[in-house]
């Protein structure tokens, strides 16, 4: 993942890992709204975004699961595309 370090202490995520550090953000958000916390009062749930990209069904627990599932199975070793991102997270 490509993150620049500014002067100020401050991080940037940049270049092709902007969509990869989303998926790990939407991850964290179901994380937290599974403990009844939400990022955002106004915006969707991560719950409802990873099901309606991914066609998940199922409980926050389940869609998690299988989200993570396809996160480690699919996502770091081959190529997906959600929102139009080329999301391949191969290790270099």
């Amino acid at each position: 993942m490509t993150v620049q370090t500014l002067d100020n202490d401050g991080y940037v995520v940049t270049g092709d890992s902007i969509p990869k550090y989303r998926l790990l953000m939407l991850r964290q958000a179901l994380k937290m709204e599974m403990k009844g916390l939400r990022i955002s009062s106004r915006g969707p749930t991560a719950y409802s975004i990873i099901k309606k990209e991914f066609g998940l069904k199922g409980s926050r627990k389940k869609v998690l699961a299988a989200f993570e599932s396809i996160f480690v199975n699919d996502v770091v070793f081959e190529s997906i595309f959600v929102n139009d991102y080329d999301l391949s997270l191969k290790h270099d």
